[in-house]
């Protein structure tokens, strides 16, 4: 017999989230955009809880939930940039 690993299937969730997560970040720079990423983070943060907690993806989940925080944070943080600029000019 071999001694190869396991290859175990991922979670096609945790992908999910992870690259949801990822379009989160970018989606927050864009000023008519801000909005999406706040909706998209949230979603990718559930996404990525449900990837965690479902066994498979374990550590996809747990980066996709950081990354899609941190997008949330960003994308609060530009859209209230945004909107001060708005209002100025």
């Amino acid at each position: 017999m071999t001694d190869t690993p396991m290859n175990r299937p991922s979670s096609g969730l945790g992908v999910f989230a992870l690259i949801l997560a990822i379009v989160s970040v970018v989606l927050a720079f864009i000023p008519a955009t801000s909005g999406w990423a706040i909706l998209t983070s949230i979603i990718a943060v559930i996404l990525g809880l449900v990837a965690f907690f479902g066994g498979r993806g374990r550590m996809l989940g747990i980066i996709a939930i950081i990354v899609g925080v941190v997008a949330l944070i960003l994308a609060i943080v530009f859209a209230i940039i945004y909107g001060f600029f708005a209002l100025i000019f």
